[in-house]
């Protein structure tokens, strides 16, 4: 276990502590993210890339046209007159 110096108090501290025992001052800890969880990630993004591509191919190939049926009015004689 190595020891390191505090960047606050200056006090030897254990390179595995959170934070100083003597000010309490946090230690920054920028832990890269291993290859494992990379792949995991990428995995899953291109997971979510392929469903909604996938949808959307879908959608397209099934969709049906729409029949929309509009209520009939029959013109009376009574209700065109001419000017």
């Amino acid at each position: 276990m190595a020891l390191i110096h505090c960047e606050e108090c200056g006090r030897e501290i254990s390179e595995h502590a959170f934070a100083c025992p003597r000010c309490g001052y946090p230690r920054r800890r920028s832990a890269p993210m291993s290859r494992g969880i990379r792949i995991l990630l990428a995995v899953f993004v291109f997971m979510l890339v392929a469903m909604f591509g996938f949808a959307l191919t879908a959608a397209w190939l099934m969709r049906k046209p729409v029949d929309i049926e509009l209520p009939q009015r029959s013109l009376s004689s009574a209700a065109v007159s001419v000017g």
